[in-house]
């Protein structure tokens, strides 16, 4: 125990004094601490401390992402190609045209 005590001081200790003083502290946990806020603004929508919320999400997220999947499957297989089936609508009003296109593009870079 007293080896990894020693170890952590070295670590710890920039000017090699010997003490831990409260500004290395500070320079060793700063940059951790920044990247936990970080993901915590990311995940902000859910409780990471909470470890059913967070896997109640991740299951959420993941029956989503099968479900999209398996929806443009579909959607390859019986209109033969989504950016095709899309653009190729003549009857569709030219407002509606033109958001199916851009929803088109947004599925394309997805799938890239």
């Amino acid at each position: 125990m007293d080896t990894e005590i020693d170890a952590l001081v070295v670590a710890i200790d920039k000017d090699t004094n010997g003490v831990v003083s409260l500004s290395e502290w500070v320079a060793v946990l700063s940059p951790k601490l920044e990247v936990e806020k970080d993901f915590r603004a990311i995940m902000a929508n859910v409780d990471i401390d909470d470890p059913i919320d967070l896997e109640e999400k991740t299951l959420d997220l993941r029956f989503r992402t099968k479900a999209l999947e398996q929806e443009l499957m579909l959607l390859r297989k019986t209109n033969g190609g989504l950016g095709n089936r899309v653009r190729g609508a003549e009857t569709a009003a030219p407002s509606k045209k033109a958001l199916q296109a851009k929803m088109a593009d947004k599925i394309k870079l997805l799938e890239t």
